[in-house]
């Protein structure tokens, strides 16, 4: 209200601002899990209520994780 009459044109470009910050926003969300898959680690967490089980391999046990 701060703004006085609201006209459509006050509407269509709160809408594209809105739209905007929106999609920016989401650019930056997935940034962070793609850089951690390119650094070689996991973009998610272990869900609620499972815990992680060492992997076994051939050389030997996984190597713990760093939080």
């Amino acid at each position: 209200m701060a703004e006085g009459a609201i006209s459509e044109l006050h509407i269509g470009l709160k809408g594209t601002m809105s739209a905007l910050y929106l999609n920016e926003l989401a650019q930056k969300t997935h940034r962070g899990p793609e850089g951690q898959v390119r650094d070689g680690k996991s973009a998610g967490g272990i869900s609620y209520g499972y815990r992680a089980r060492p992997e076994l391999r051939p050389d030997g046990p996984s190597p713990p994780r760093s939080g």
